[in-house]
């Protein structure tokens, strides 16, 4: 996030610029800091649905900022055998544990 920029309009921004979806009323589910005492780094994690019609661009990333991100199509029947066995980083964790308790069922 840029310095008093609001997280909503950062998730907006950062989602077409990293993965190239234009997306529209995303909901935040949780708001954290990483490392409470140790850092002062916050964490905002969204949730937005897309469809084909939303995609706007390539996506992966800013070249000036070196940045080199793929995206990873999971199927929801796929989330837990990567939650237990592939995925170790615990922003991801937290929000694909909300998701399949508040979404899953819709897929």
């Amino acid at each position: 996030m840029e310095k008093n920029e609001c997280p909503l309009t950062c998730v907006v921004r950062e989602t077409e610029e990293e993965v190239g979806y234009l997306i529209f009323q995303p909901e935040q589910i949780f708001n954290f800091y990483t490392s409470p005492g140790g850092a002062t780094e916050r964490c905002y994690l969204f949730y937005a649905e897309v469809a084909a019609k939303d995609k706007t661009s390539k996506g992966g990333g800013v070249a000036s900022e070196k940045e080199d991100i793929k995206l990873i199509k999971l199927p929801v029947t796929e989330i837990e055998s990567w939650l237990s066995e592939k995925i170790i980083d615990a922003k991801t964790i937290i929000a694909l544990q909300w998701f399949l308790a508040k979404q899953a069922k819709k897929f």
